[in-house]
């Protein structure tokens, strides 16, 4: 019976999504369609790991029990490249065509079942961070939306039958400014303690964490096999590769609180794939989400940009 129940929000939440986007397609006077996908990268399926759940949608779990989402992906960031070992970073998580030369992880799932999935669990997005600049002033608007711990789980290669490794992206991303003599090199700012789901109602961001922030969806023009053209609507996350965001593209799925713009002219580009720490190119994963707060508490706004 839970089983069903759960299926049946899930499906009822994807439905949801499903009607809200075809909704906003109906008053923009256009149709809703999935761009096409493809990619060189192998993305192999993570079907050796510890399953948690119910497979909700292809390659997406369900968890209401402990409160999670999981998805799998693979590593894309290929820094075994003696003459290119930087991989400077933009997103965490992408999808295939779209941002590989600057992401850690590539995804082949949906990211409509990922949103459905959280909406399962009784979230409800807030809405993804923006940088403004009027040529004088960045003004950095943070993204708002349910705290959400995200982890990346790896089957331990080498000792096959142990328990996978668990990783929060901090571990593999690492600065590019010098180190003082003596220190470690500086990360990301670390989501801190890992916290019982549920049992910190504040729902207070802190430097490191996420939320989820929802996408939006945009319009976008398709060629057609005729020489015309087509006005569509499409889930900006899928469409963009802003599934586990980094720097501020407004269009993440889940995004990160310290996001900072992407443009070059507005901040130089620090943040690069760690060579020492992250597995080969291809290794599967899978993207844990666990929300931090109960489902229904207050969504309050991120911390503001520094």
């Amino acid at each position: 019976m839970r089983c069903v129940a759960l299926v049946t929000l899930a499906v009822l939440s994807f439905i949801a999504i499903t009607f809200g986007l075809a909704g906003c397609a109906s008053r923009c006077g256009s149709t809703i369609v999935s761009l096409p996908r493809s990619s060189p990268a192998p993305v192999p399926e993570s079907r050796d790991f510890s399953r948690r759940g119910i497979e909700l949608f292809p390659g997406v779990f369900v968890d209401r029990a402990e409160r999670t989402v999981e998805f799998d992906a693979a590593v894309i960031a290929d820094v075994s490249f003696a003459e290119t070992p930087r991989v400077y970073l933009e997103t965490l998580v992408c999808t295939p065509m779209t941002r590989e030369h600057e992401a850690l992880l590539i995804t082949r799932v949906e990211a409509t079942h990922i949103h459905a999935a959280l909406l399962a669990l009784g979230l409800e997005p807030g809405q993804p961070g923006r940088v403004e600049w009027d040529g004088s002033v960045v003004r950095t608007i943070p993204p708002t939306g349910p705290l959400i711990d995200v982890r990346f789980i790896v089957n331990d290669a080498t000792n096959p039958g142990s328990p996978p490794r668990v990783y929060e992206p901090a571990d593999w991303i690492v600065s590019t400014r010098e180190p003082a003599p003596g220190a470690a090199p500086e990360r990301p700012a670390r989501q801190g303690a890992t916290r019982a789901a549920g049992t910190d109602k504040s729902n207070a961001a802190t430097p490191g964490s996420f939320v989820f922030a929802g996408s939006r969806t945009r319009t976008a023009t398709v060629p057609g096999a005729d020489g015309t053209t087509t006005r569509v609507q499409v889930y900006a996350a899928q469409a963009e590769g802003t599934v586990v965001g980094f720097a501020m593209f407004s269009s993440e799925l889940i995004a990160f609180v310290d996001g900072f713009s992407p443009d070059s002219n507005v901040r130089a580009p620090e943040w690069i794939v760690d060579t020492s720490r992250v597995p080969p190119f291809g290794t599967p994963v899978r993207v844990r989400l666990q929300p931090i707060v109960k489902a229904g508490a207050a969504v309050g706004a991120a911390v503001e940009s520094r």
